[in-house]
């Protein structure tokens, strides 16, 4: 952290502009992450969950917030509690390039006592950082126990 003066030189604006940047790659980075989560798991063609219409609101321009994100959310929200026709079209299904999920493949993790379906979900849940922490310590705890 700097203090009030190093925050006010020119090192300190070239710093702060830094972060900034680095912020908002970050930011763009996510949201580009959570767009493709969307299109996998709520627009996929092939997927057999039944998900609720999504429906895509602008929100690039926050000077236009409320008419662009506020009032067609309420509308949308309302149309859906009065079971009435929605103004706004929502989203269509798309075919996604990633894997079909097989229904047929069903795994369970003694670690993490969870259960996935399709291989990959498991392969994603076995890469993942919790569930090697889970196995470590699960594998220790049975170590404590065959040791007493």
């Amino acid at each position: 952290m700097l203090n009030p003066e190093g925050r006010a030189s020119e090192i300190g604006r070239q710093i702060f502009a830094t972060a900034v940047e680095d912020l908002k790659r970050v930011t763009r980075r996510y949201a580009k992450k959570q767009r493709r989560w969307i299109v996998n798991r709520l627009l996929s063609m092939s997927s057999n969950r039944e998900v609720p219409p999504v429906y895509s609101l602008d929100t690039t321009d926050v000077d236009r917030w409320d008419e662009c994100v506020t009032q067609p959310s309420v509308s949308i929200v309302q149309s859906f509690i009065e079971s009435a026709r929605c103004p706004y079209a929502p989203l269509a299904k798309q075919e996604t390039l990633g894997l079909p999920i097989s229904m047929a493949e069903k795994h369970f993790c003694n670690s993490c006592e969870r259960i996935f379906i399709g291989k990959f979900q498991w392969t994603c849940h076995i890469k993942s950082r919790r569930h090697r922490r889970l196995a470590q310590k699960k594998s220790k705890e049975v170590k404590v126990e065959c040791q007493t």
